[in-house]
C-alpha cells in the first residue's frame, strides 16, 4: 500500500522547494535550479539505496553518493521506465508522454515538433538549460537539444579515437603481436562505444557548466547523461583498481570484452542457450558493479562542486536510470528485448534544498510520464499540461493508475519483439503483441493468443514473486482482475493521449545516421546494419480477456 503523508508535510516540502505557501500573489521566490542526472543501463537492484549489497564484498558500498542523496531526499521504490532502451525512455523523460503517444519507437524518429520538451518549458519560464550526454541515442538528430542553450557530447572525438587506436597498435606490436590488419583497426573503431570511458570527459564539461551557471541571475537546469554502466563491462579502463574491486578472489579468465556478442556467453541462434558458467557470470556482474561505482564517483564530484559553489540550498537534484541490464534473469542478456523488472524498474531519487524531503520513500507506482511534473513541483517552476502523468512528491494527490511500459523492437539476435506492460502496486501484466502482416505504412500489432484463442497475458503477483518468474494461470481470479485493471487504465490513458497533437510523418523523421554511426550501433547490438524503416505505430488494440 502506498504511504500517504499529511498536509503539514506537503506544506514543508513545497516551502523547501521554492513554492512558498504564505507568499502574497506576485511575490513568489525564484524557482530552484534543477540538476537532472540520467544513468544509462543502471538496474535499481544494483544500487545501495535500493538494498543492494555486493555479493563478494558485502562491506563495500557500491553507490555511496547516491545512497547519501537518498537519505536526504525521496526514494521512489516503484518507478517504471517507459521501455527497456535509451531513446524512447529519454523522450518520455523529456516530454511526459508514453512511447505510443510520443511515437519515437525506433531510431528512425525524432521528438515531434509539436511535443514540447522539459527544456523548452523551463526556458520559456526563464531558465537557462544546458546538457551533456555520452550515449549515441541522445544525439541532437533525435531532437534532444531543443530548449538547451548548449547540448554537448562527451563521446570520444575523432582526434581522441585516432590516438586510442594508435596507442593500441603500439601496445600490440610491443607485446610481439603482428601489425593489426585494416579490418582489425576498423572493428576497433566501430566498437568505440563499447570500450570508451566517457565519465571523466562528461564531468570536465559539467564542472565548467556549473561554474558558469553559478554566476547566473536566472534559475537553471543542467542535464547530465552517464553512459559508462552500459556493456561492455570494462571498469578497469576507467580505473585499474575497479577491475577486481568487487570480486578480488576471481581466478577465471572472463574479462567482459564483447559481452553481448560473445559465443562464450550464449548461443546466437534460437533457443539462445546460455554457455557462460555461473561463477563467470557472477564475475561479469561484479565488473558491472565496478562501472556503476565509477559513475557514482563522478556524480559525487559534481555534488561536491555544487555544494562548494553554494548552490545546494538552491538546487533540486534528481537521479534516474533509463533501463537496466539482464544477466540471464529471464534467459537472456542486455536490454531492448523484454519488459521484465530487471530492465524496467528504474532508479528515481530526488533531493531538494534543506531537509523537508528527509529520507522518505514513495512506494506507489510511478511512471516516466510522472517525472517531469514531479520535478517541476519540486523546483517551484510553472506547471505543465502536456505530460500524461502528474506530481508524485510525498503529500501530493496520489494516482491510483498503473504504470505502462512498451517495447517495439526488431534487433539481433531476438528479432521482432513487441510488448506492452502494466504495473500497479502489486501486479504486473505483460502482453505480447505481433505483426501478422507487415505493412509499409504503419506498424500494426495484434494480441498474441493462447492455444484456446484467447489473448495471451503474463500476470505476476510481485508480493510473492518480485522477480516476475512465476506467471499466474489464466483461470485464476487474480489473473482476470489484473487484466481488467490494465484495461481500465489503458482506456483512460488513450483518452488522455487523444488531446496530444501529432505532426505529419515527414516532420517526425530523424536525420539519417552517418555510416560510421550505423556501424557503431550494429556493434552495440541495436541494428542489423540497416537504417530503421520509421513506420509509425498504429493504435494498439484494447486489452481484453477475450476477442
Amino acid at each position: 500500500m502506498a504511504r500517504r503523508f499529511g498536509g503539514l508535510l506537503a506544506v514543508l516540502l513545497f516551502a523547501a522547494c521554492g513554492q512558498q505557501a504564505n507568499e502574497p500573489s506576485g511575490e513568489r521566490s525564484r524557482p530552484k535550479n534543477l540538476l537532472l542526472i540520467s544513468i544509462d543501463s543502471l538496474r535499481a537492484d544494483h544500487v545501495g539505496a535500493y538494498g543492494y549489497v555486493p555479493p563478494f564484498q558485502p562491506d563495500k558500498q557500491i553507490t555511496p553518493h547516491l545512497d547519501a542523496l537518498a537519505r536526504r531526499g525521496v526514494r521512489f521504490d516503484s518507478c517504471w521506465s517507459s521501455t527497456s532502451w535509451t531513446l524512447p525512455a529519454h523522450v518520455s523523460l523529456f516530454t511526459g508522454l508514453d512511447d505510443p503517444t510520443h511515437g519515437v519507437i525506433d531510431e528512425g524518429f525524432r521528438i515531434d515538433p509539436q511535443h514540447r520538451t522539459l527544456a523548452e518549458h523551463l526556458t520559456a519560464a526563464g531558465y537557462r538549460c544546458r546538457g551533456v550526454y555520452s550515449g549515441p541515442f541522445l544525439d541532437a538528430r533525435f531532437g534532444f537539444d531543443r530548449g538547451f542553450e548548449a547540448w554537448r557530447s562527451a563521446r570520444i572525438s575523432e582526434t581522441e579515437l585516432v590516438a586510442e587506436v594508435e596507442a593500441w597498435k603500439q601496445r600490440r606490436v610491443a607485446a610481439g603481436a603482428p601489425e593489426p590488419s585494416s579490418e582489425e583497426v576498423t572493428a576497433l573503431r566501430r566498437q568505440a562505444a563499447n570500450w570508451d570511458v566517457t565519465g571523466h570527459r562528461l564531468n570536465e564539461q559539467a564542472l565548467r557548466d556549473l561554474e558558469d551557471l553559478a554566476a547566473s541571475e536566472r534559475p537553471w537546469m543542467l542535464f547530465l547523461h552517464y553512459y559508462d554502466p552500459h556493456y561492455d563491462y570494462l571498469p578497469g579502463k576507467a580505473d585499474p583498481m575497479l577491475e577486481s574491486w568487487f570480486d578480488p578472489e576471481y581466478q577465471g579468465a572472463y574479462d567482459g570484452v564483447r559481452w553481448y556478442f560473445s559465443r562464450a556467453v550464449r548461443d546466437f541462434e534460437p533457443p539462445f542457450r546460455r554457455r557462460i558458467p555461473e561463477r563467470d557470470l557472477l564475475h561479469v556482474e561484479a565488473l558491472y558493479d565496478g562501472e556503476i561505482h565509477f559513475v557514482d564517483r563522478q556524480i559525487g564530484t559534481i555534488l561536491t562542486r555544487l555544494e562548494r559553489l553554494g548552490l545546494r540550498d538552491d538546487t533540486v537534484v534528481a537521479v534516474v536510470s533509463d533501463h537496466g541490464d539482464e544477466f540471464f534473469d529471464h534467459g537472456s542478456i542486455g536490454h531492448r528485448h523484454q519488459l521484465h523488472r530487471e530492465l524496467t524498474q528504474a532508479v528515481f531519487l530526488l533531493a531538494g534544498p534543506q531537509q523537508a524531503l528527509g529520507g522518505q520513500a514513495v512506494t506507489a507506482p510511478v511512471s516516466f510520464v510522472d517525472i517531469a511534473p514531479t520535478l517541476l513541483a519540486a523546483t517551484g517552476a510553472p506547471a505543465w499540461t502536456q505530460p500524461l502523468g502528474g506530481n508524485r512528491l510525498p503529500g501530493a494527490a496520489s494516482s491510483a493508475s498503473g504504470a505502462f511500459s512498451h517495447l517495439f523492437a526488431n534487433v539481433p539476435p531476438h528479432g521482432a519483439r513487441h510488448f506492452e506492460a502494466w504495473r500497479d502496486a502489486r501486479f504486473t501484466v505483460i502482453r505480447p503483441l505481433a505483426e501478422p502482416a507487415p505493412a509499409a505504412e504503419a506498424l500494426r500489432l495484434v494480441p498474441v493468443q493462447w492455444p484456446d484463442q484467447t489473448p495471451a497475458y503474463y500476470v505476476f503477483d510481485r508480493a510473492t514473486d518480485p522477480d516476475e518468474l512465476r506467471p499466474i494461470p489464466p483461470q485464476h481470479e487474480a489473473y482476470r482482475a489484473a487484466v481488467e485493471a490494465m484495461r481500465v487504465d489503458f482506456l483512460a490513458r488513450r483518452a488522455q493521449a487523444a488531446r496530444i497533437p501529432v505532426s505529419a510523418l515527414s516532420a517526425r523523421l530523424a536525420d539519417r545516421a552517418a555510416a560510421t554511426e550505423l556501424a557503431m550501433l550494429e556493434e552495440l547490438g541495436y541494428a542489423g546494419g540497416q537504417a530503421p524503416t520509421a513506420r509509425p505505430l498504429a493504435p494498439l488494440p484494447e486489452p481484453k480477456l477475450a476477442w
